[in-house]
């Protein structure tokens, strides 16, 4: 009787502990989901959360966390990863801007950038009316001196800058799109009213425009973001008389694919005209029109980056160098492919050069223009297969072309350009080509558009010459007014300060126009035979045959 008694309270002792530590552990599984679900609040991620998330951890995240954690989402934030996860996840770690960020802007990463939850709308500054753009500028400096003050420094503004990569011109700073002539409206010397619609600036008319005076500072250019901003095309960059001044001034943000390509889509005179991968269809693109765009949203910023206004990204026919220049390997470390074959070839190939099989895979590009030809009243323009004329009595003579397989030469980052009065020894006169050759480890094969034409030029000293087409800020005699050459040529070499002989005659040019945009789903990368086996004619690269018959460099 004495033994049974102890046993069932010895029993019953063990069954109250086991029900003790059932409760406790149940008590913990609920602080272990508490602290999970500090994850939605994203105020301060958890190391377990990046390690290997637990089950329970499918309580709604906020979109930037449901992607897979990274270190980078606990360690000092990244700018980007600032802008997509909440405001709180701003004191993942201590931020320390020097001088401290202005009101409105944020301190991320060591960066002061504007907080994108701030609205311009809601100032009194911005309120209006403003009669002018300049009158918009001058608000815009009334919080924004330093910012106004950095882009006097920039080449967006004084249309030259640091060109490293030019030869003869690696150490300058003072060569740019102001003084290089090329092979599409050739020249801005004597031209300025008409060229600077694409400048980033109000008034620059002729060649005593101010470069010191920031209150004609165009910001909203770049920074418009009501979609009904432009500039007049003949008032050296004043805004259109039809823009709402106030929408544009309170609608401002960063730039978009939109503000970058009024100027840049439009380069040389039109749609798609100049480079070939920048035209409108970039505005709202398909992956297969461009897959960094078009699947993934990137804006031009996303690659072209800013330091105080200054923008990386160069290569022909710009070649101005502000910042480091823009490279896949900035996102895509090596090796990529998971392909020994594939990886080999990034020594002697850019990626561009699979990546990007055509360009102008949308519209089509000007591949020819013979101003030879110009004047002619009589002629009658004909559209080509693309809708695009062959003719224009202001231009001349065209040829456009769509869905282009690119020229591949080899490039080590450097290049020529023609300047303002240089001196052409050869014809076809070389305006901009890439340099590099086999026997250069560092070149690369690269796709580039191969643009031909002829110009007009000083056949006695072999110059080719800045013709004036616009305007009367030259000379009385522009060519779009009196279709006169030998006047709109001797206006437009005594206005750049260029010898000239009298004599004229139209020589044979050629350009190189670097391709970098349009890059294509992967599924669309050129493959083995595209290249080999006939694809490419390799000899022209400096190969004796088919790299995969007679070997590499």
């Amino acid at each position: 009787m004495k033994n049974g008694f102890s046993f069932r309270w010895i029993a019953l002792f063990v069954m109250v502990l086991l029900v003790a530590l059932v409760m406790g552990c149940d008590d913990d599984e609920k602080k272990t989901n508490t602290a999970d679900t500090q994850v939605t609040e994203d105020a301060a991620d958890l190391a377990v959360d990046v390690t290997a998330e637990i089950d329970d951890d499918v309580l709604p995240d906020t979109p930037a966390d449901v992607l897979p954690d990274t270190p980078a989402d606990v360690l000092p934030d990244t700018p980007a990863d600032v802008l997509l996860d909440t405001p709180e996840d701003l004191s993942d770690t201590p931020q320390d801007c020097t001088p401290a960020c202005q009101a409105h802007y944020l301190c991320v990463s060591g960066a002061c950038q504007l907080d994108p939850a701030f609205d311009h709308a809601t100032l009194t500054e911005l309120a209006g009316p403003f009669e002018s753009g300049p009158a918009v500028t001058a608000a815009c400096i009334g919080c924004h001196d330093s910012q106004a003050n950095d882009f006097l420094m920039t080449a967006h503004w004084n249309w030259v800058g640091p060109t490293p990569g030019v030869a003869g011109h690696e150490t300058g700073s003072d060569l740019g799109k102001a003084n290089t002539i090329n092979s599409f409206c050739v020249s801005i010397a004597a031209n300025e009213g008409r060229c600077t619609q694409c400048h980033a600036g109000y008034g620059w008319a002729n060649k005593n425009f101010d470069f010191t005076n920031k209150g004609n500072i165009d910001c909203l250019v770049c920074h418009d973001g009501s979609g009904q901003y432009k500039k007049a095309p003949t008032t050296a960059g004043l805004p259109d008389p039809a823009v709402d001044l106030v929408a544009a001034a309170q609608s401002v943000a960063p730039p978009t694919r939109a503000n970058c390509g009024t100027c840049h889509f439009f380069a040389g005179g039109g749609d798609n005209v100049k480079q070939g991968d920048l035209y409108t269809a970039l505005l709202t693109p398909d992956e297969n029109t461009d897959v960094h765009m078009g699947r993934l949203g990137f804006q031009c910023t996303e690659c072209h980056k800013s330091n105080n206004h200054k923008i990386t990204g160069s290569g022909l026919p710009s070649a101005v160098e502000e910042g480091p220049r823009v490279k896949c390997t900035d996102c895509h470390a090596a090796p990529v492919h998971n392909n020994t074959n594939l990886d080999s070839h990034t020594a002697h190939v850019a990626c561009q050069t699979c990546h990007i099989p055509a360009f102008s895979r949308q519209a089509a590009t000007k591949m020819d223009w013979r101003w030879e030809a110009a004047g002619d009243a009589t002629r009658t323009p004909v559209n080509d297969a693309n809708g695009k004329p062959d003719y224009d009595k202001m231009k001349g003579e065209f040829i456009w072309a769509k869905n282009v397989r690119p020229t591949y030469a080899w490039y080590d980052g450097t290049s020529t350009r023609m300047q303002l009065g240089d001196v052409y020894t050869t014809t076809p006169v070389d305006m901009g080509s890439p340099k590099g050759d086999i026997t250069n480890l560092d070149a690369r094969i690269t796709p580039f558009k191969f643009f031909t034409g002829n110009q007009p030029a000083d056949t006695v000293n072999n110059v080719v010459l800045p013709p004036h087409l616009f305007g009367m800020g030259a000379g009385p005699n522009p060519y779009w007014v009196a279709y006169d050459w030998a006047l709109a040529l001797q206006e437009g070499a005594n206005y750049a300060g260029i010898p000239y002989s009298g004599t004229f005659g139209f020589v044979d040019t050629s350009m190189y126009l670097s391709i970098n945009h349009e890059v294509a789903p992967k599924a669309q990368a050129l493959g083995c035979s595209d290249c080999h086996n006939g694809g490419i004619d390799f000899t022209t690269l400096g190969y004796t045959g088919d790299p995969m018959t007679v070997g590499g460099r």
